[in-house]
């Protein structure tokens, strides 16, 4: 969360004690504006504060900052553990992302960027720049609204940009998991956005371990339960490369997809390469999967424990699709859009209350030009 509001917001220490008692957080970063952190001299005594809170095992405390250009967008960065120097868009050694990500990398600080509130007009950022290893994750949503894809409802249309949505950077080609963030303002934390993490241990390193290695999803501050597999293989975050022949074996996909929500679910949809090829809701079940030897329905598992507890099973038996914004429209097995023959997964959950949840997606990389046995993980 952000104290942007400045005296709106709180204390540092009154909003982690608020995580604590009232939110019951695991764990929790505060992200300041890097330039007021430097100009106001505050950046060691937030470090204190920081450490002062993390208690592992019980709650831990993320070191952080917000790096805020106009020009490439805002970018929470998340660090490992506190580090001194912080870099800000002002200061002409870190005045770009990747002059930013070669900062870290000089100084040896272990570190992530998450682009904030990315399709926003005010700050949109530029998917030009990237980097896998200091950027493995985007923040889907915040307490500015969903910037999933371009026409999402909130925010509203007018203060998005097309073109710049999570759907449009990972259409291009970026591996991005999904994070969730207040941004608080005047709101308390935990409004807007949440990030669920798998880690086996509550401790700063393996939070961050996580996070970097995209085992986590987003949440619009529900603390909704979600679960994503596919084969008994991978899960959200994971990308496994292939060759030709080995592609083909990997079929029939079966995903197991597991919402335990704070409310009664309306909706869970599975997404391939940004477009819906299963949705489910309790009168309507939709496919968009295509099999010349079996039917997909009759192969489908849904086990309803509650209007709030849902698990599914879903198979996919071809990797033909009729890709709907791919001109002339035809069964294909690649989406021509995306380089490398990748396709990618993940799940979209909305609740009757409103609030939603997004998996990190699941990779399948294709190298069409390999004729060797790449080694899968079985």
């Amino acid at each position: 969360f952000s104290p942007c509001g400045r005296d709106r917001n709180g204390t540092p220490e009154e909003n982690l004690e608020y995580c604590i008692d009232k939110g019951k957080f695991d764990f929790a970063s505060i992200t300041d504006h890097a330039e007021t952190l430097v100009s106001e001299k505050t950046w060691t005594k937030l470090l204190k504060i920081i450490e002062r809170y993390n208690k592992e095992g019980s709650f831990v405390t993320i070191p952080g900052y917000e790096w805020t250009s106009d020009l490439y967008g805002h970018r929470n960065v998340y660090l490992a553990k506190c580090y001194e120097k912080i870099f800000h868009c002002m200061d002409p050694i870190s005045s770009s992302p990747k002059k930013l990500w070669l900062s870290l990398k000089e100084e040896n600080q272990k570190a992530i960027t998450v682009p904030h509130h990315p399709s926003l007009a005010h700050f949109p950022v530029c998917w030009d720049e990237h980097d896998e290893e200091y950027q493995p994750l985007v923040e889907i949503c915040s307490n500015w609204g969903s910037s999933e894809f371009y026409d999402s409802k909130s925010p509203a249309k007018i203060y998005n940009v097309a073109g710049i949505s999570v759907q449009d950077a990972l259409i291009k080609g970026l591996k991005l998991g999904f994070a969730g963030g207040s941004d608080g303002h005047d709101r308390p934390p935990g409004t807007g956005g949440l990030t669920g993490v798998f880690a086996e241990n509550l401790t700063r390193e393996e939070i961050f371990e996580s996070l970097k290695n995209r085992r986590c999803y987003a949440t619009t501050g529900a603390k909704i339960k979600l679960y994503f597999i596919m084969n008994n293989l991978l899960t959200m975050g994971d990308e496994i490369v292939v060759n030709p022949y080995q592609f083909e074996s990997l079929y029939p996909l079966i995903f197991y997809i597991s919402v335990e929500g704070t409310a009664p679910i309306e909706r869970i949809d599975l997404l391939e390469n940004n477009q819906v090829i299963f949705s489910y809701d309790e009168n309507y079940r939709n496919y968009n999967t295509w099999s010349s030897f079996l039917k997909d329905k009759e192969f489908f598992r849904v086990e309803k424990r509650m209007d709030e507890f849902v698990c599914l099973e879903i198979p996919v038996f071809s990797p033909l699709r009729w890709y709907q914004s791919f001109s002339p429209r035809n069964n294909l097995i690649f989406d021509p859009r995306l380089p490398n023959h990748t396709k990618f997964y993940y799940v979209r959950v909305k609740q009757k209350d409103g609030h939603m949840a997004w998996s990190s997606p699941i990779w399948i990389t294709c190298k069409i030009e390999e004729c060797e046995r790449v080694k899968i993980p079985y």
